[in-house]
């Protein structure tokens, strides 16, 4: 993604939003009613990671290096390493 940014491209970043619900949720001693119960924001990008690998032919995006088993570049290593350095 670093080198999409130095070479002027547009990145766009989008939210998915998913309200909270009413839920009976088991616990030791039978059911509880949860009124603000949520689904696992691990769970939704798992659902976006399996739709975008169904239409792209099971190919994570070039950039996405660590999906793919890669090491990061050494120019992007550098860098992050000196941001680690001034980092309080």
């Amino acid at each position: 993604m670093y080198h999409t940014i130095l070479s002027g491209a547009k990145i766009e970043f989008y939210i998915i939003y998913q309200e909270n619900f009413e839920k009976d949720i088991k616990g030791l001693f039978g059911l509880k009613r949860i009124q603000n119960a949520y689904i696992s924001y691990k769970l939704i990008e798992q659902c976006c990671v399996e739709d975008y690998l169904s239409v792209e032919s099971g190919k994570h995006p070039d950039w996405n290096v660590q999906e793919q088993g890669m090491d990061w570049p050494l120019d992007i290593k550098n860098e992050h390493a000196e941001i680690l350095k001034i980092a309080p």
